[in-house]
């Protein structure tokens, strides 16, 4: 599917984010703001703490994902404080966000090598 069609098939538009490696957690911070305006404000420091806190109280369910506790844990703190999502667990980031905050997000998949693709992660 094009992008240019699912943007205008759901109302989306592209925003810039700041250029520090956390541009999916600024987009969730854009996002929130603009879409549910009665939320609180939601700060980079409150999505790093929710990260922790998700994973910290239902650790068995991302080690499902075939992840040591010690790599879990070496990837997730790569991931909050060096900004290294190049990992298996950068890739779990939107559904551990997800579940945290208690709303869905959906990723939009752009990489040119393949077809834009969408996904919806419940909470």
């Amino acid at each position: 599917m094009l992008l240019s069609n699912i943007l205008s098939d759901n109302n989306w538009s592209i925003k810039k984010s700041p250029a520090d490696s956390h541009c999916l957690l600024h987009s969730i911070i854009s996002s929130t703001k603009s879409q549910l305006p009665g939320h609180p404000n939601i700060s980079l420091q409150h999505l790093k703490d929710a990260i922790t806190t998700e994973v910290s109280a239902h650790k068995s369910h991302y080690l499902a994902f075939g992840l040591s506790p010690a790599t879990l844990d070496k990837q997730m703190c790569a991931c909050i404080y060096y900004k290294d999502y190049d990992t298996d667990f950068g890739d779990m980031v939107p559904a551990i966000l997800a579940r945290a905050l208690k709303f869905n997000i959906t990723v939009l998949d752009t990489d040119p090598r393949r077809v834009a693709t969408v996904l919806d992660l419940p909470h």
